[in-house]
């Protein structure tokens, strides 16, 4: 059984998407089941209530991580254990395609000189863009003006509209105005630079090394205490459906960044990233 701990809609197609893969390498039927609440806290509860026997998985998402390091979700990195990464989305820095920034590298200059002077928007306070944004700024030493929306199309609004220097943003709120020379893209959230726009740094190849793959990630997990041997079962399965062909070019025709780990590699990843988001939380006050 797979629980999805939101509601359909929401991380729900990739969660059911990914586990069509995982169920034919396991030789056996995954069944996905809905249960949410709480910000995703009602559904995660129920797999950590679980046998730790590996017959019940949760699917959990930055979100789920957001709300543990906020203290929104009742659970610790302890009582989880991780059973793989498989896709995410990043995260970047846009200007208008007019900027006088260039580069990243530009608008950190002129932020040191100019402290608290640039907007730059992005999603609500305490999202996953304006944790993105707290732990760059702060890695790179400047002080902007943080200005949260309500979504990502309203954000797009303000920057294509001249209110902000700057916006954080996933790519597929703002890949149109990418492909008409809208926006530049200064860099970005992934660790590596990514296929789509090779000739773009990350902010971790800039320097900036907190900001090593804070993506919006999407995952497996299994309460803790899952043995060993069956973790192992996960892993084989996991990566040959990360490595299908047909899941290969799902995430190349929906423009998602390939992002897999296994239970070990997983479960350090979740626990950094839950660290990074509780001293940018600390940042915020």
């Amino acid at each position: 059984t797979m629980i999805v701990p939101f509601d359909p809609g929401s991380g729900d197609t990739e969660a059911r998407m990914f586990a069509q893969y995982v169920s034919k390498y396991l030789g056996t039927t995954i069944v996905a089941s809905n249960i949410s609440g709480g910000g995703g806290g009602v559904g995660t509860q129920h797999v950590l209530s679980s046998a730790a026997d590996g017959y019940t998985y949760g699917f959990a998402s930055a979100s789920i991580a957001y709300g543990m390091a906020f203290g929104n979700i009742a659970a610790t990195p302890d009582d989880v254990q991780l059973l793989c990464t498989f896709n995410g989305d990043w995260m970047g820095i846009f200007v208008p395609s007019d900027s006088p920034f260039e580069t990243f590298e530009d608008l950190v200059a002129y932020a040191k000189d100019q402290p608290d002077e640039l907007l730059i928007g992005g999603t609500n306070v305490g999202s996953a863009h304006h944790c993105f944004y707290t732990t760059l700024a702060n890695d790179a030493g400047i002080s902007c003006t943080y200005v949260p929306y309500g979504g990502a199309n309203d954000t797009v609004l303000a920057l294509l509209g001249g209110e902000l220097d700057a916006a954080v943003l996933s790519p597929a709120s703002i890949r149109q105005y990418m492909e008409t020379d809208g926006v530049r893209l200064l860099t970005l959230s992934t660790k590596e630079r990514v296929s789509e726009f090779p000739e773009v740094p990350t902010a971790y190849e800039l320097g900036y090394e907190d900001v090593a793959d804070i993506i919006q990630f999407r995952a497996y997990f299994v309460p803790a205490g899952v043995p060993e041997e069956v973790l192992d079962i996960y892993d084989k399965a996991t990566e040959q459906a990360f490595n299908d062909p047909e899941y290969q070019k799902y995430l190349a025709d929906n423009n998602l960044t390939p992002f897999y780990k296994n239970h070990v590699e997983a479960e350090e990843y979740f626990d950094q990233f839950i660290e990074t988001a509780k001293t940018a939380a600390a940042l915020m006050g």
